[in-house]
Parts: C-alpha cells; sequence; structure tokens
C-alpha cells in the first residue's frame, strides 16, 4: 500500500508528501502525483468540523483563503503552507471541488500539517522537507549503475540514483561502506602490472559495462596447458577476508575460472558459464584452503556479467588473483588455438567479505570514503511522538550492524535508529542519557537485493516496530533521547551496504494498525 496517500494513516491528518513534486495547475486545479480531480456536489456530501465531505467519506476542499497559516499561498485554487503542505479550508459551497483520495484528521480539523519525507527514488534529486538539504559525503572514486545500465563513476557529493544493472529498475541512493581496490590497472589487462601466461591480451577490443570501448581481450595460446594471466598483492600475516570480482563476456570461449592462491597454494576458485551467467560454489585448494566461500554473479547489459569469490585467507603474506579461460565447466588445461578468448574487464581485490559497487585504479590502489547524508531535525518534528517509514535493499547479511536510518545529537548517547541484526532483522534502538531504553528485534528478517519496509513509532513507554507488513513487536518501558539529526548511517559509520529509497515521518505516534498498513 502506498504509505503516503494511504487514508487510513493520513486520516489521522499528519502529512501530505508526494511521490513526485509538487506541481499544480491552474486550468485544471489538480497536484500531480495525487489522484484525478472531479467538480461534485452531491446531495450526500456532509458538513463535519467546518469541512466539507462526499458520503463516502472522502474531503471535499474549497477554494477560500481564510484562516490559512502565515506564509501560504493559493495556487490553481488550492492553498500550500510555505512548506508544501496542503491546507483544507472552509469556504462557499458553490466553489468546491471534490479531491479524491485526500485524507483528513478524524477530529474534523481543517489544516493538514506536514512532517517530512524523503523520496530518493526521484531521479534529479531527493524529495526533501522544504528549506533542507542534506549534507552529504560521496565519494568520486565509486561507481553506481545510471539509469542505463552503465557503470558510472559518482561525482563528489552528489548522491546518484542506481539502478539494477540488469531489470533498469530503481534501487536507490547508495549507503556503502569505505574499500579498496587493491588491484592495480583494473581496466587494461594488457599492462605489465598483470602477468601473462601461455595468454595474450588485445587491448580496447569491445564496448565494456562502462560505454566505453576500452574492455580486453584474453586469447589464448596454442598450448595444451592452462591459459590465464594474474596479479599479486602483499598482505598482513593474519586471517582476512577478501572478495575478488571481474566483470566477463563471452567471446569464442563461454567458461571462467576466478582463483585466488597465497604464497604456499593455498586458496580458492569457482567455475562460470558466461555464455548462461552461473557459477558454481567455490572450492578451496591446498592444504590449508581458505574458509567462509562463497560467490556470487550479477547480469549486466550487452551479455556482461559480474563474478564475485568471496574467501577468508590464512596468515601468508601473499596474494595472487587469477583469471582463468577453459574450455568447459572446469576445464582450465585444453589445446589452445592461439586465437580464441574471452572479454575481462573492470578486475577488484577488496579487504571485505561482500560485494559492493566497482572501483577503478590506474597506477595504484583507489579507496573510496563511506557514503553519509544527514541533515539537521526540521521544525516539524515531535521530539514527544513520532512515526518514521523507511523502505530500504540490502545487499549483505552482515554482522556488524548496520543502521538504516538514525535520530540522534551525534553521539551514541542519544538516539533512536533502525539497525539489522547479524541476521539482517531490522531491530528499533532507543538510548536516552546513554541507558539502552529499548532494543526490539523484530521476527521478519531483511532479504538480500529485495525492498524491505519498515515502519516503527517513538513515545515515552511507547515503542514499536514493525516490518513488511508483519507482527507489531512493542515495548513498553523507557524514555526518549533529545535529538537533532537525521542521518542515513550510524553516527559512526555502520552503512546499510545497500540502498535506501524512501523515509517518511509522522509527528504523532501511528497505531499498530497503522504501522502493519504502513509497511504492507
Amino acid at each position: 500500500m502506498n504509505p503516503i496517500i494511504n487514508p487510513q494513516v493520513l486520516g489521522r491528518g499528519l502529512s501530505v508528501a508526494f511521490e513526485a513534486p509538487v506541481s499544480v495547475s491552474g486550468a485544471q486545479g489538480y497536484v500531480s502525483g495525487l489522484p484525478s480531480v472531479t467538480f461534485a456536489t452531491a446531495a450526500t456530501d456532509a458538513f463535519a468540523g467546518g469541512s466539507k465531505y462526499s458520503y463516502d467519506g472522502r474531503l471535499v476542499c474549497v477554494d477560500a483563503t481564510s484562516a490559512l497559516p502565515s506564509g501560504a499561498v493559493v495556487l490553481g485554487g488550492f492553498a500550500f503552507s510555505e512548506t508544501g503542505a496542503l491546507c483544507i479550508t472552509t469556504g462557499a459551497q458553490s466553489s468546491a471541488v471534490f479531491i479524491q483520495g485526500i485524507p483528513v484528521r478524524q477530529d474534523g480539523a481543517v489544516h493538514i500539517s506536514m512532517g517530512f519525507a524523503f523520496d530518493f527514488l526521484q531521479q534529479a534529486n531527493p524529495l526533501m522537507p522544504s528549506g533542507s538539504s542534506l549534507t552529504l559525503s560521496v565519494s568520486a572514486n565509486r561507481t553506481f549503475i545510471a539509469s542505463t545500465g552503465v557503470v558510472t563513476l559518482q561525482t563528489s557529493n552528489v548522491w546518484p540514483l542506481s539502478y539494477n544493472p540488469q531489470t533498469l529498475v530503481a534501487r536507490g541512493r547508495p549507503s556503502w561502506v569505505g574499500a579498496t581496490n587493491l588491484i592495480l590497472q583494473s581496466e587494461t589487462l594488457d599492462n605489465a602490472s598483470w602477468l601473462k601466461t601461455r595468454s595474450s591480451v588485445t587491448a580496447n577490443a569491445v564496448v565494456s559495462p562502462d560505454g566505453s570501448t576500452d574492455a580486453d581481450k584474453m586469447v589464448e595460446d596454442s598450448t595444451n596447458n592452462s591459459h590465464y594471466n594474474e596479479q599479486s598483492i602483499t598482505k598482513a600475516a593474519s586471517a582476512l577476508s577478501y572478495v575478488y570480482s571481474v566483470f566477463l563476456k563471452a567471446a569464442e570461449r563461454g567458461f571462467f575460472r576466478i582463483q585466488v592462491l597465497d604464497g604456499a597454494s593455498n586458496g580458492a576458485f569457482a567455475d562460470l558459464n558466461i555464455s548462461t551467467g552461473t557459477i558454481s560454489a567455490a572450492s578451496g585448494i591446498g592444504g590449508t584452503p581458505f574458509t567462509s566461500l562463497s560467490t556470487f554473479i550479477e547480469a549486466y547489459q550487452n551479455g556482461w556479467y559480474r563474478a564475485n569469490l568471496i574467501f577468508t585467507t590464512g596468515t601468508n603474506t601473499t596474494l595472487t588473483c587469477f583469471n582463468v579461460m577453459a574450455n568447459s565447466l572446469g576445464g582450465v588445461s585444453y589445446q589452445g588455438d592461439g586465437t580464441s578468448g574471452l572479454y575481462a574487464w573492470g578486475s577488484e581485490l577488496k579487504q571485505q567479505s561482500f560485494t559492493s559497487p566497482y572501483i577503478p585504479t590506474v597506477a595504484s590502489s583507489v579507496t573510496a570514503p563511506a557514503d553519509t547524508a544527514s541533515m539537521a531535525l526540521p521544525s516539524s518534528f515531535n521530539a514527544s511522538e513520532g512515526t518514521c517509514y523507511i523502505e530500504f535493499i540490502p545487499s549483505v547479511t552482515q554482522t556488524t550492524a548496520p543502521v538504516v536510518v538514525s535520530f540522534d545529537d551525534g553521539t551514541n548517547n542519544e538516539r533512536i535508529q533502525v539497525y539489522l541484526t547479524s541476521g539482517n532483522v531490522p531491530s528499533l534502538f532507543v538510548v536516552d542519557g546513554g541507558v539502552t531504553q529499548a532494543d526490539i528485534t523484530n521476527s521478519s528478517a531483511a532479504t538480500n537485493f529485495a525492498v524491505t519496509k519498515v515502519a516503527f513509532r517513538y513515545k515515552a513507554n511507547d515503542f514499536a516496530i514493525c516490518v513488511n507488513g508483519g507482527t507489531v513487536r512493542t515495548d513498553t518501558s523507557g524514555t526518549l533521547p533529545t535529538v537533532t539529526t537525521i542521518r542515513f548511517n550510524g553516527v559512526a559509520g555502520q552503512q546499510l551496504n545497500g540502498w535506501l529509497r524512501k523515509c517518511y515521518y509522522y509527528p504523532v505516534a501511528l497505531t499498530n494498525a497503522e504501522l502493519v498498513s504502513l509497511t504492507t
């Protein structure tokens, strides 16, 4: 159900926020993003609390200007406050217009006040409270997926809208921890940083996932053996988690092995069928194989796939990444013909246990700092009670308690936040004066790469959280913190590692039934 114009929720009259930027047509008298407007005066209409309603409970809005809040204006027959809130006023019945789907408060009050809303799925900029702005830290070293499916470098401190690279459906605004690509010359396999064994590289052979003709072709020689290229790095003498990834596209060869070994020939690998976009489970190699193995593959445009091998090393201080051609699934030793091969681009090795957006490199490793987004709370925030709806897509099940949204004072001593447990279960955490007041774990886990909807309320001795229309979990004891900021990560980072889609705030504590309705 649409959480913005859901009459069961906004029937309490708290927020008018739009799925599209507000625009008004004077000739037709409608607000874009809302259902159609028709002129009507029915015999069954009634008046309640100074406002006119149709027989089915919908509001008839009239064109008067009396009793408007300071700064309000009338556009196309509709009154708007300076924050963009729609003001419902009384007036002559002859000038009434009928607006479908506009709810009002149950007590019949004539003004619908606005909390605030962020619609991160808006293309140009996130729809947010009028006169407010987000403080952003967005790295120009990290890429995102544009609406065309092209892998695109971010612009510094501009929060991009990222899309599914295959379906081109908008995912949301990215929220990622800081990361470093340790591979050098990530897009130039012909460079000397890559050691070629029984193979060669044809540079700039085909259009890459970034839309440029800069993807190289790996070409096998004519020997009966393995055919590959490799690059090594030095690591600390401890067990560390990594993910090695590479973009691949089939040519004459449609099979591939992604492999990583340490200096003692221990490691892990996985085999791919590039033509079908499938990857095997990871297998260990050597006397002390790598542990915590997993694989992931994702389809991109024009036959490209991004393959990921995730693993935890031993204590050896050398790590070598291999791109290995094959003539069948697992068939890495075969008679080459001297001309056949496949396309590869965008190799990456990161010290983390999950896949994340690609970071290109040239002569040295490149770091992309963590994404952060925050805003000072506007005057519409209610310190005594309120409800927040947040919609997001996680990409990985983590153990670091990532924070989806936080209301805080810049410290961990005063905060109301939604975080994910180690099982990706959304939980409501409230701290006042450094003392935990509520820590409510919901029963429904978030699914990676799927939309999750969470609504929570806060009020003294009344906290609740609901996930995806499921059971509402509550806590009936606790005080409220003093907060000044909303942020879409934790005070100490704790990024989601996924995408943020929507955040709506209502300055009252909605009921359990309304929390369910919001998240259904």
